[in-house]
């Protein structure tokens, strides 16, 4: 269960390679200097574990600190909450009246980082772009996919601490990279060899409980495994 009392907020930039603008994508601040092409704002929320509490998308001309009100908005209405303190940058910020101890604030603020790390964990290890969509309901169909993936690897992040077991999400991803079969073929009949996984692939699936597959299984069992069998 997540409980919303303390998120972090920010904003950031997608662009496309394109100068085509329409309803969403347009030309605006671009925060990855691609000034020439159309791209679409996005804000996002985190809680005090980094892990993501909502997004929304915006028109790629709105101004960062013209998103705040409509995800706030939605963010008390999901939530059915009456108070949250949101911590994000001073442009962000211009008229919140915050009633907190120096300490709680400090704390806060020098959590941040997790918002901005969000932001560029989606951009390279997760790889939002090149964003090959140009419909508005394609792109959105996209960034829906993208979000649920880093919610994903987020959660997974999080198991992992509570376990006691530090792992970046880039290490999660080359773990997961690991887990691997090589196919070969004895008389006809097709069998999968497992590869030797990493030691945090192992962490994974035990936290995941997941019991780790056989060393060598047919094809058919491998299918089914992954859900893949007719």
């Amino acid at each position: 269960n997540m409980v919303v009392d303390v998120v972090f907020y920010d904003v950031t930039t997608f662009y496309f390679e394109s100068i085509k603008q329409d309803d969403l994508r347009d030309f605006g601040f671009s925060k990855d200097n691609k000034v020439n092409e159309v791209q679409v704002v996005m804000g996002m929320l985190v809680d005090k574990e980094g892990r993501p509490v909502g997004y929304e998308l915006f028109p790629g001309d709105t101004v960062d600190s013209k998103t705040m009100i409509e995800i706030l908005r939605k963010l008390r209405d999901k939530f059915c909450i009456d108070q949250v303190i949101i911590v994000a940058d001073k442009g962000l910020n211009s008229k919140l009246n915050l009633k907190l101890i120096k300490e709680e604030v400090l704390n806060a603020y020098h959590d941040l980082w997790k918002i901005e790390q969000s932001f560029r964990v989606m951009k390279s290890c997760l790889e939002v772009r090149p964003i090959f969509h140009w419909t508005e309901k394609r792109i959105r169909g996209h960034f829906v996919v993208c979000y649920l993936a880093f919610l994903l690897e987020r959660t997974l992040e999080y198991s992992l601490r509570s376990k006691g077991k530090e792992l970046s999400s880039d290490r999660i991803k080359e773990a997961i990279g690991s887990m691997n079969f090589v196919e070969i073929e004895i008389n006809g009949k097709k069998y999968l060899i497992k590869q030797k996984m990493e030691e945090e692939a192992e962490d994974i699936l035990k936290v995941m409980k997941i019991k780790a597959p056989k060393n060598f299984i047919t094809y058919e069992e491998g299918m089914e495994l992954i859900g893949m069998k007719k």
